[in-house]
Formats: C-alpha cells, sequence, structure tokens
C-alpha cells in the first residue's frame, strides 16, 4: 500500500523531494533483503537497485514542469508579487 501511494505521489508530482527520498530508501531497503534471501542476480533481474537510483536522482530537480509542485510554487510566486505590489 506504501508503494502504491510513493507511486501515485511520484507521478503526479505532489512534495517530489520528500517523495523521491522516501520511495528511493522502500527501494533500497527491499532491494537489500531480496539480495540477502535470494541473492544478487535476482535484484538485478528485477531492477530494483535502477529504480532506488532513479528515486534517488528525482532529488536533485529543482524545477518539474507538469507537476502540482510546479503548480502550487507557480501560485505562490504570484501570490507574493500580489502582496508586493499591493503594499506600494
Amino acid at each position: 500500500m506504501f508503494e502504491t501511494i510513493l507511486g501515485i505521489l511520484l507521478i503526479i508530482g505532489f512534495k517530489t523531494r520528500i517523495t523521491a527520498v522516501l520511495s528511493g530508501a522502500m527501494l533500497i531497503i527491499f532491494a537489500l533483503g531480496l539480495t540477502v534471501g535470494t541473492g544478487f542476480k535476482t535484484s538485478l533481474d528485477y531492477s530494483v537497485f535502477s529504480a532506488s537510483a532513479g528515486a534517488f536522482i528525482l532529488i536533485y530537480f529543482k524545477k518539474i514542469p507538469y507537476s502540482i509542485d510546479a503548480l502550487l510554487m507557480k501560485k505562490t510566486v504570484e501570490a507574493k508579487s500580489f502582496s508586493i505590489e499591493s503594499d506600494k
């Protein structure tokens, strides 16, 4: 259930950095457990390490167009500029 929720949040782009950290940590823990339980080849077959790395790479993107984060950031910037203009 947690994996599904994090996946949906990553797809829609809501709180991307926090979601990416949680997804990457969850996937790396799963990859390590899979490696201990069934061997290294199985975790490579299921590409768990690369999925974890992909999640961690999302942390470094400052702006992600077409996401809820970008929409919220745009509204925040517009509200700040409106309040500055109204103070003059």
